[in-house]
């Protein structure tokens, strides 16, 4: 009447223990089997080889179907299959992880620059056909001959005879065309060629900012073939640092721009030529007001700034004459609030000679600003401006090697006329 006692279990038959091991072992192959399938029923990170009429093949370890990507380091990854054609990973959290910073991310480390920061800058360009071609052959001559340090280039505007072109929305995007030839990022700024002398403002403008706004950040995937990777780690590593978190735009006005790089803060004006004998109108007030505004913003946030400024280049297109002297006096007391009293240069065009000017800024006691007038375009090459290394917190001066280079900042600038004024031409007031 008593049950049979249970046998210990070092006394169970061993095909026990058998079942009990496969039992087990179905188990974790069905769940790692599980992981590893993909939702289409193949295993992630491979897929049988498929001809050319999409029929499955033999399950052989695939052969790549498309052509090596390169990741800008020299290296080929497969551009689609394997992983990186699976679902993406799950969605990201509703809220982020650490809240996002007010300053721009940094751009990556990169060892001591051993040429110095360099840009061009063009103006006046072109305004004839002929010119066109002028210009095509100096940004072919750039690609070319670049200087190795060079990162960017900026025209200064008058980028058309406004009487001529009618200011057509064409041949705004014929002059980006030209100048999308190019190897560097470009920035493009608006003369009065290219807004206040057209016959309709307002289209005018439209035209311009739709062709030229973020112009600079067609360049942010792209260099042409051939042309090395640029030293400025803004563009070197464009996944890692995007153009638009560096560059600074007002949304305000969206013309105008602002970045800081070696020590250097470039900013842009909104500044075009008004006659002497023309009261400034309206227009031309709201825009003066707009650029102190902006360098005021600017310049102000870079004293904060935990690195101090070794220098300033500005850019605009009208010279400093009649109601543009009382905008750069005011210019110079937001600079001395601010305490920076680092050089500045100040680069645009509209004059259409080459002009070097320090005793402005000696005559309102600004001795640390340089006036500096582009060639016409069409009659010299564009301007070069190299900016020292810094070794060790210590300046390692420029210093001018022919008669077309001229030094500025105790040897922080060089600029070069790159063969100035090869023809001669009248002085045209355009």
């Amino acid at each position: 009447g008593h049950p049979p006692k249970r046998q210990p279990c070092w006394k169970r038959p061993k095909v026990f223990y058998t079942a009990l091991f496969l039992v087990i072992a179905a188990i974790i192959g069905l769940a790692v089997t599980g992981i590893l399938m993909g939702k289409d029923g193949t295993m992630i990170g491979w897929r049988p080889n498929r001809g050319s009429n999409g029929e499955g093949g033999d399950d052989e370890p695939p052969t790549s179907d498309v052509s090596p990507v390169n990741d800008g380091n020299g290296t080929n990854v497969e551009g689609t299959g394997g992983f990186m054609n699976q679902e993406p990973s799950p969605s990201p959290t509703a809220s982020p992880t650490v809240a996002p910073t007010n300053s721009p991310t940094k751009a990556p480390t990169r060892g001591p620059r051993t040429t110095p920061l360099a840009f061009y800058v063009m103006g006046d360009i072109p305004y004839a056909p002929w010119e066109e071609t002028v210009l095509i052959s100096q940004i072919t001559n750039i690609t070319k001959n670049r200087h190795p340090g060079s990162a960017f280039l900026v025209h200064v505007g008058d980028m058309m005879r406004a009487e001529r072109t009618g200011c057509q929305q064409g041949y705004y995007q014929s002059v980006k065309n030209i100048l999308s030839l190019g190897p560097l990022p470009t920035f493009a700024l608006a003369g009065d060629n290219d807004y206040l002398d057209c016959p309709n403002l307002d289209t005018a403008w439209e035209y311009y900012l739709d062709t030229f706004s973020d112009f600079d950040q067609e360049w942010l995937y792209r260099l042409p073939s051939g042309v090395p990777p640029l030293e400025v780690g803004r563009w070197l590593l464009p996944e890692n640092v995007p153009l638009e978190q560096n560059v600074t735009r007002w949304t305000t006005r969206s013309e105008m721009f602002s970045f800081t790089e070696e020590g250097i803060l470039f900013l842009s004006m909104t500044l075009m030529h008004v006659p002497d004998d023309l009261p400034p109108d309206t227009l031309f007030q709201e825009r003066l007001a707009d650029s102190k505004a902006w360098v005021t913003q600017q310049v102000t946030q870079a004293a904060a700034a935990d690195d101090p400024l070794r220098g300033v280049v500005m850019f605009g297109h009208a010279r400093i004459a009649g109601y543009l002297r009382p905008f750069f006096m005011e210019l110079k007391q937001i600079f001395y609030d601010a305490f920076i009293f680092a050089p500045v240069l100040y680069i645009h065009g509209d004059g259409h000679k080459f002009n070097w000017n320090d005793n402005f800024g000696r005559g309102i006691e600004w001795p640390q600003f340089v006036d500096i007038q582009v060639d016409q375009g069409a009659y010299a090459d564009p301007l070069l401006v190299e900016v020292a290394l810094s070794q060790g917190g210590t300046l390692q001066p420029l210093i001018s090697n022919n008669p077309s280079q001229f030094i500025a900042g105790n040897g922080l600038f060089r600029i070069d006329r790159q063969r100035g004024r090869y023809n001669s031409i009248e002085d045209e007031n355009v």
